[in-house]
């Protein structure tokens, strides 16, 4: 198998089990206030294959059964050679890329500063 061959076989994969988290693009996705998969572009190799076997946190691990060495490979191979830099998913700022905690925080002060607004225009003497 070639190298575009593998990359093709690479994306499949990675569209299949991997993309549904990190996002297509392999910069992170938002599953919830306490699940926020990483950015994976530009991780070594190494460090990759292993996170795939082993996992961690709220990764699962896949088993040689699920993700065979050679389709691990070409895993790897698309993720660590296509998928961009890590710069490049800097770009982009949306509501997924930001805590629900900090937006919490800017809708309590944007309702205080309402509540003061309305508190001095609708003060008394204010005729």
């Amino acid at each position: 198998m070639g190298f575009a061959d593998a990359v093709s076989h690479g994306r499949a994969l990675y569209e299949t089990n991997c993309a549904p988290c990190h996002g297509p693009s392999g910069h992170g996705g938002y599953l919830g206030p306490h699940a926020r998969p990483p950015t994976i572009v530009g991780v070594d190799v190494a460090r990759l294959v292993h996170q795939v076997r082993h996992g961690g946190r709220a990764m699962p691990a896949f088993s040689s059964a699920a993700v065979p060495d050679p389709a691990l490979a070409d895993l790897a191979t698309y993720v660590h050679e296509t998928l961009g830099t890590p710069a490049e998913g800097a770009t982009h700022i949306g509501p997924r890329a930001v805590d629900p905690f900090v937006i919490g925080l800017i809708v309590w002060g944007a309702l205080a500063v309402l509540a003061l607004v309305l508190a001095v225009f609708f003060a008394e003497g204010r005729n």
